[in-house]
């Protein structure tokens, strides 16, 4: 199990399973302050039967050695104004990828 923000269930590391077992895995994001967010972009799997896509929580079938990876893009808001004329970006809110 690995993610680039947050936790995930099983913990982050290596885990031993019967062959044949179903694990439910689930990724947690990291808690935020106002104007911050995160968002999911999903598994991915290597290893036969493992999990690729966007369900969060989904599961994987024990059959081989499997790496699941989670997936966030960690955002901060920004939020524009103006008492006369335009802005640009726009007047509102927009977010935008950290860094």
């Amino acid at each position: 199990m690995a993610t680039n923000f947050g936790t995930t269930s099983p913990s982050v590391g290596e885990h031993w399973y019967d062959e044949g077992s179903v694990v439910g895995i689930e990724a947690f994001a990291p808690s935020v302050i106002p104007g911050e967010r995160y968002v999911w972009l999903g598994w991915t799997g290597t290893g036969t039967i493992s999990y690729t896509s966007m369900d969060n929580p989904a599961s994987v079938t024990m059959n081989s050695p499997i790496t699941q990876t989670a997936a966030w893009r960690h955002e901060y808001r920004l939020t524009m104004a103006t008492n006369f004329g335009t802005t640009s970006p726009s007047v509102g809110e927009h977010w935008y990828e950290a860094g």
